[in-house]
């Protein structure tokens, strides 16, 4: 496992104090368990599953966070080739967390603890493709033990007739704004 980056516009990749952690990128192909949760995953949301990212396991140690963002891309010009946005998450919880490490979503004002053999799952954009500003999230700080999770990010590029796009914006409701501190 290697430490954690961001995407960053240029460099692509960059490591930074918001977000601690260590994390590996796995195929689904290479492992029969993994394919079987891709599966799932596609029964549950009936979203196409075929071309998403890879499976990326993270382990939150003592300390680690990442602070609120966003799962989809804000730069729509520098979307991964052949991908497209990202359209909804999925995160697997492969552990208990002693204390702390939820998952909270400030402008929705909820949190979710992690419990072992948990999956979250939201969608990030709106029908028009559009980013859903409310979908702000972060892992917060692990103060005792340690946070496995699994992220599953499915793309936008395979879903036409799984989830069309609507004809007209949809994405009133969750505008960029900021926050005031």
């Amino acid at each position: 496992m290697q430490r954690s980056t961001v995407r960053d516009v240029v460099t692509l990749s960059k490591a930074t104090d918001f977000r601690i952690s260590k994390n590996a990128w796995l195929a689904y192909q290479e492992h029969t368990y993994m394919q079987d949760m891709l599966r799932d995953l596609q029964d549950l949301t009936g979203l196409d599953v075929t071309r998403c990212e890879k499976l990326q396991v993270a382990n939150y140690g003592l300390g680690g966070h990442y602070e609120p963002h966003w799962d989809f891309y804000l730069d729509t010009e520098r979307l991964p080739e052949g991908l497209g946005n990202r359209i909804a998450t999925a995160i697997f919880y492969l552990s208990e967390v002693e204390q702390g490490g939820a998952t909270a979503f400030p402008n929705l004002n909820f949190a979710i603890k992690p419990k072992k053999g948990n999956v979250l799952f939201w969608y990030n954009l709106h029908r028009s493709l559009e980013g859903d500003y409310r979908t702000r999230h972060a892992a917060c700080p692990v103060l005792k033990g340690s946070k496995w999770i699994g992220n599953v990010w499915i793309n936008a590029i395979t879903q036409p007739f799984t989830r069309p796009c609507l004809l007209h914006k949809d994405d009133a409701i969750s505008k960029p704004y900021s926050t005031i501190v």
